[in-house]
């Protein structure tokens, strides 16, 4: 609260930066305790999950502004592509954005500056399909199949960015945890991850 009013005070330009500073490592430690909070109540079976009928395609329109600023800080391109005009699903809406905010994330760390960055959405008759896909560090056989296990972080990984290993793990619990799956491709450079969730049944909306 007090890094906010010395933010919004009239202050010398000499302190802009500084608080900016410690703005960005509050909010990162921030997530490094819920990462690591959520990991536990993983470990625990006690991490909640309240599915309600929920339109992906409407959830991912109301981020993108987010995660457009999110690519922009880094100096990435960020393109987004919807080709269905709704995706119905039963999910729980905070914790659904939860994963895709961990798997943007991912994503905009994982490229280099002048990268670019894409997020695709389609449906079929079952299911729907988001597709995260970047240009930064390819990922061995080894990191994809380690992507669920908490902590893991792959070695060129773990020296490229800082952070837990915690956000892909929490992720894919969470999309299991919709009945949903998330994999991982990565033939040169970048990776693509592919989230499934089943559509919800009309019948019963």
């Amino acid at each position: 609260m007090w890094l906010d009013v010395l933010a919004l005070a009239p202050t010398p330009d000499k302190l802009t930066k500084p608080v900016d500073a410690i703005k960005r490592n509050l909010a990162r430690q921030t997530r490094l305790v819920s990462d690591l909070n959520d990991a536990a109540k993983i470990s625990t079976g006690g991490l909640e999950v309240r599915p309600e009928p929920l339109d992906v395609v409407a959830l991912v329109n109301d981020n993108i502004d987010a995660w457009q600023l999110l690519a922009i800080g880094k100096q990435l391109s960020f393109h987004p592509s919807v080709d269905t005009p709704a995706a119905t699903v039963e999910a729980d809406p905070a914790r659904l954005l939860q994963a895709l905010n961990h798997l943007i994330e991912n994503a905009v760390a994982s490229t280099p500056a002048g990268g670019r960055v894409e997020l695709r959405i389609s449906s079929g008759r079952e299911a729907c399909i988001v597709e995260i896909e970047d240009t930064g560090m390819a990922l061995s056989a080894e990191d994809v199949a380690n992507l669920h296990v908490p902590l893991w972080r792959a070695p060129a990984s773990a020296k490229a960015r800082p952070g837990l290993g915690l956000g892909l793990a929490v992720a894919n619990h969470l999309i299991t945890r919709h009945g949903g799956t998330m994999t991982a491709t990565s033939d040169g450079p970048g990776t693509r991850f592919t989230v499934t969730l089943p559509l919800a049944d009309a019948g019963n909306l």
